[in-house]
């Protein structure tokens, strides 16, 4: 019994805090994206809506951070096989100074493939870090650049920051980055209700009321037979 309890409360603050977390992104955003174009958060990341929807641009694959799954045993390198959770990977635009230096390089060199690996400009800073749950396995991730029209998504900087071990490693592939001016967007998330957060909320509050309750009930004892 005693078990049980600490599970309904356990369950409770879980969801009390996801739905303190829906409220907290779906504040003051607005059901209908803001039309912005890269090249202007790259001027200035300052933003009202945290409901986006960001123009043409770049997505930088080949420099990805991302969160995968390991099985009891494995050891060494992860397999192409092997589960992801979450992929991070940065996005500029074609007015960011990496293209402009890239640009540069094939003046010189004549073409894209002639610039020597030793020579091609690093990707130093950027101003938006997307997260995706699309790629399913890490045999998923395109090691190249592609270029998109648009990108919908929810800035969740205010209720999900990088861990420690992604922070780390966004922070050594990018040494020069200032991650706290960073905006993460959630690929393809939309703001939650009011009424959805509410309910989470309320309900988990409920199933803390409940399972503290309980503590105060008393336990039937059973008396021995004759």
């Amino acid at each position: 019994m005693f078990r049980l309890k600490i599970v309904i409360i356990v369950v409770g603050a879980f969801l009390a805090f996801d739905g303190f977390k829906e409220w907290k992104v779906s504040r003051g955003t607005s059901t209908k994206p803001d039309a912005v174009e890269l090249s202007e958060l790259e001027k200035s990341p300052d933003i009202s809506n945290n409901h986006l929807k960001v123009g043409d641009h770049i997505a930088i694959y080949s420099d990805c951070v991302y969160q995968y799954e390991v099985k009891d045993g494995e050891t060494g390198e992860p397999t192409s096989e092997a589960k992801v959770y979450h992929t991070y990977y940065p996005i500029i635009s074609h007015d960011h100074p990496h293209i402009r230096e890239i640009d540069d390089m094939v003046e010189k060199y004549g073409d894209v493939d002639k610039i020597p690996d030793a020579e091609w400009p690093e990707l130093e800073k950027f101003t938006v870090l997307v997260k995706t749950g699309k790629f399913k396995t890490l045999g998923d991730i395109p090691d190249e650049w592609k270029n998109f029209e648009s990108l919908q998504g929810l800035v969740i900087n205010r209720i999900h920051s990088l861990s420690g071990e992604e922070k780390d490693l966004v922070q050594s592939s990018f040494p020069t980055l200032d991650l706290e001016k960073l905006l993460i967007i959630e690929e393809g998330r939309v703001p939650s209700s009011g009424l959805k957060s509410g309910i989470l909320m309320g309900g988990g509050a409920i199933l803390i009321l409940v399972g503290l309750g309980l503590f105060f009930v008393p336990s039937k004892k059973t008396n021995p037979s004759a």
